[in-house]
């Protein structure tokens, strides 16, 4: 106290002192003004007279504080005003650390009891701009002192003055690590005003790998684009669709994208919206980027394609179609939805905005990549309004800045292969195919020339002997083209494909026998198999690959007519897959190959051919008319006879089954229909009961098919019955049941005597034609005893037998006429073939 009084004195006598000394040796006004700053009105007084009473009253001011008020006192005590006094007034760092400021501060946060005053100090403590306090303020290990605050109960202030002081540390020293405050970043975003939302947006340049304060922008994103500028909307999307690909869902930048076009009217938006979806999903890898964006953005994408702003229209097409590119799950959830019908009227009605067309042209094309698209196009009758849009344009036509005609080829193929097997009667009878073909010799890949084989095949690979395939190598040749570029990994004609694509678009060809030739004679099996592992593709490779073997074993010998080793890849096949489709396909084509190039190791014993031993009714049919022919065997049962149905009776071996089953069959009803033919499991059954000769009771559940092909050779003239739905079944059930029991040798009044059905084997000279006995006339040896009744019942039953049998002649007559126009033919396509020039090994390097 005493000295202070002394420094008084000495202060109250420097004016006279310095009144005493020349003007040139005073001080300047320039000294370093520390507390106070001088009144900026000079009164009318010398300079010297006016620097020694500001003086005076600085240092008396500064005693004051000295004496009154202690920083550690003040904080200690929550004297705010003092505190703010203090330290706006540049304290030195000895008082900040004896009144551990800092850490104080920090407590205060934590209780949220003086937040904003404690938010508030620290911020002046920053604003200052003493350099020397900024040093200590990170010395003090703010950044780990600030975890664990929660500012979800704190006032805008407070969030605001944190926020602020947050900005002023990164200002401050913007090589600190930040990401531990992320979190309280989040909750600043999520809770805070406006300005508290701007500083911390501000504050995401260092915060780029914080996950979870981009997911708290992608919250409320939403509500901030209704207050924020649009430049400063754009800012922010800029900033994010900068961040890693990587992030884009878990980082929240999918949200935010999300947010911005469904709540922004702004084009400049909605275009940088579709420019980092675009980024986002371009790449086969980016999976979940895509399935995010179809489950959580098709609202706000549908709804924009309503908006009456075609500019929007036109990017959200876009976005849809790259959110639902090459998963077949995201395309179906754009063409289950009102998103289908908005899209297909936007493509083929008349628009003013031709991008608008154009970018759903593109989306529709995605769509109907799909079967749900393929499906829906063609069953609510948009395939009329395609095929007249693909017919009025030119290849050359270009609206919004593309031809329009390469995408409408590509949304027909992608109809044509893969709508159901139910409406490819509907798409050749509006002549499809016809269109498809007149693309498959061009070499333009805006015509397509792949995807319309690959549709064309899916319509009619499966016919016999159709007039544009028939003795036509052209589309045969160009995949075997095809598969060279697809495994250099190179594009075909414009155009990225795969050989899951091309694999089961072959396997789809040789179910019909009139192809098989021409595959074998491209040497297209000797392609689709070079170098074919399992598990080194996609499944369905395998599938593919197992199915066209299976196929083929009906026509060649698969270890002698192919330049590869056929056997061996259908034994992996049958070991490895994982696709219980591609095994049971290679165990069919083993069967099939050992049953008849083989060593015949299953050789049924004779009794299995002309047994007079009563058996089971055997029901060969495909599962996709399981429905209906539970329902026949369901009859059969509780007619009394015993039904051998795989549902239930297989086990062990698949075919092993299978064939005992057929061995053991008094009968065997055949359920016909175009699945039945193009499998060759079902085929297999057939062609073995056909070869035991068992007697075949053919059974209908589709009329719109008339059988072909193997099938058509192999039930010839014999009549059918109809089970296609429940009102059929009831009236022809019946006759059904007294011709098995007949067949079946359980008709009453009779024995059991098998129906002996003729090979298809024609190398054998010695065939019995008749090898039923004739049917007992019960005429005594004595005709004068017969009486007349008798005599013509003789008569008719021996002629019912001969025309019985003069038929089964015919039809077997004609079954050999038919196998040998078959092979002639295979003999002169391989003559016309092997007198064409010579080609190159399609295995040796350009």
């Amino acid at each position: 106290f005493l000295f202070l009084c002394f420094v008084l004195v000495l202060l109250l006598l420097l004016p006279i002192f310095l009144l005493q000394l020349p003007s040139s040796s005073l001080p300047s006004s320039s000294l370093p003004l520390f507390f106070f700053p001088p009144p900026l009105l000079l009164p009318p007084i010398p300079l010297p007279i006016h620097f020694s009473c500001w003086l005076l009253i600085r240092y008396l001011l500064t005693a004051y504080l000295c004496i009154m008020v202690n920083l550690s006192d003040a904080v200690k005590k929550g004297k705010w005003k003092e505190v703010k006094a203090i330290v706006s007034s540049k304290p030195y760092i000895a008082d900040l650390r004896q009144a551990n400021f800092v850490s104080a501060m920090l407590n205060h946060l934590k209780s949220a009891k003086n937040a904003d005053n404690a938010a508030n100090a620290l911020l002046m403590l920053l604003e200052n701009g003493d350099p020397t306090h900024v040093s200590y303020f990170f010395e003090e290990n703010v950044l780990s002192g600030l975890m664990g605050i929660h500012v979800a109960d704190w006032n805008d202030g407070a969030r605001t003055s944190l926020s602020a002081m947050f900005c002023r540390m990164v200002a401050a020293n913007k090589a600190a690590d930040y990401q531990s405050i992320s979190p309280l970043i989040a909750e600043l975003i999520e809770h805070g005003s406006v300005s508290t939302q701007e500083n911390c947006i501000g504050l995401l340049n260092f915060l780029d790998k914080a996950v979870i304060a981009t997911q708290a922008v992608a919250k409320q994103f939403g509500s901030m684009c209704g207050h924020f500028s649009e430049a400063k909307l754009e800012a922010l999307l800029d900033f994010f669709t900068a961040l890693p690909i990587s992030n884009y869902v878990k980082g929240g930048v999918a949200d935010i994208v999300i947010a911005a076009f469904a709540n922004s009217k702004h084009e400049n938006i909605a275009y940088k919206v579709s420019e980092s979806v675009y980024t986002a999903t371009c790449e086969k890898d980016s999976i979940e980027n895509r399935t995010y964006l179809c489950k959580f953005g098709r609202e706000a994408f549908e709804e924009k394609l309503s908006d009456p702003n075609p500019v929007l229209n036109e990017i959200a097409a876009n976005l849809i179609r790259n959110a639902g590119s090459f998963e077949i799950e995201n395309m179906a959830t754009f063409a289950t939805t009102d998103a289908f019908k908005k899209i297909i009227t936007y493509t083929c009605d008349k628009n003013e905005n031709q991008y608008v067309i154009s970018s759903s042209s593109y989306a529709l094309w995605n769509m109907c990549a799909c079967p749900q698209g393929a499906n829906r196009a063609v069953k609510e009758g948009y395939i009329d309004k395609l095929i007249s849009l693909y017919k009025g344009l030119t290849f050359e036509t270009e609206i919004g800045g593309d031809k329009l005609k390469g995408p409408i080829v590509g949304i027909l193929t992608c109809i044509a292969f893969h709508c159901d097997d139910s409406f490819c009667d509907t798409l050749r009878e509006k002549g499809l195919h016809e269109l498809l073909h007149e693309n498959i010799s061009s070499k333009e890949g805006l015509r397509q020339p792949v995807n319309s084989a690959l549709g064309l095949a899916r319509l009619i690979g499966h016919i016999e002997n159709h007039p544009l395939l028939n003795a036509d190598t052209s589309m045969f040749e160009m995949f075997v083209e095809c598969y060279g570029y697809v495994r250099r990994g190179q594009p075909f004609h414009g155009a990225w494909f795969k050989e899951e694509l091309i694999a089961p678009t072959l396997a789809r060809l040789s179910v019909s026998d009139s192809n098989k030739g021409l595959l074998k004679g491209t040497r297209l099996i000797e392609v689709a198999c070079y170098k074919f592992k399992v598990g080194k593709l996609d499944v369905k490779v395998e599938e593919g690959i197992a199915n066209l073997l299976s196929n083929m074993s009906f026509k060649y010998d698969l270890e002698k007519d192919f330049d590869c080793d056929c056997i061996s890849i259908l034994n992996s096949i049958a070991k490895e897959s994982t696709s219980d489709e591609a095994r049971r396909a290679a165990k069919v084509a083993l069967f099939q190959q050992d049953s008849t190039h083989g060593n015949g190791s299953r050789k049924p014993s004779m009794s299995t051919t002309a047994s007079s031993t009563l058996g089971h009714v055997m029901i060969s049919y495909p599962w996709a008319h399981q429905k209906q022919m539970l329902m026949v065997k369901e009859f059969l049962e509780s007619s009394g006879l015993q039904v051998w149905f795989d549902l239930e009776n297989m086990s062990g071996n698949t075919l092993d089954a299978m064939a005992t089953a057929v061995e053991g069959a008094s009968v065997v009803v055949m359920c016909l229909c175009r699945e039945y033919k193009q499998s060759a499991a079902c085929r297999l059954e057939g062609e073995y009961a056909f070869k035991l000769r068992k007697p075949i009771i053919p059974v209908k559940v589709d009329m719109s098919y008339d059988p072909d092909g193997w099938l058509g050779m192999m039930i010839g003239s014999s009549l059918y019955f109809d089970v296609s739905s429940d009102i059929t079944f009831n009236n022809t059930c019946g006759s059904l049941l007294a011709e098995l029991k007949k067949n079946a040798g359980l008709e009453k009044g009779g024995g059991h005597s098998p129906k002996i059905t003729s090979s298809k084997t024609t190398s054998s000279s010695s065939t019995t034609l008749f090898t039923e006995k004739a049917p007992s006339t019960t005429l005594s040896n004595s005709s004068a005893s017969s009486s007349n009744d008798q005599v013509i019942s003789a008569i008719q039953s021996l002629q019912f037998y001969m025309d019985k049998k003069f038929s089964e002649f015919e039809a077997r007559m004609e079954l050999r006429l038919i196998d040998m126009e078959s092979r002639l033919a295979e003999k002169m396509d391989s003559l016309d073939l092997a007198s064409k020039k010579k080609k190159k090994s399609i295995f040796t390097k350009k």
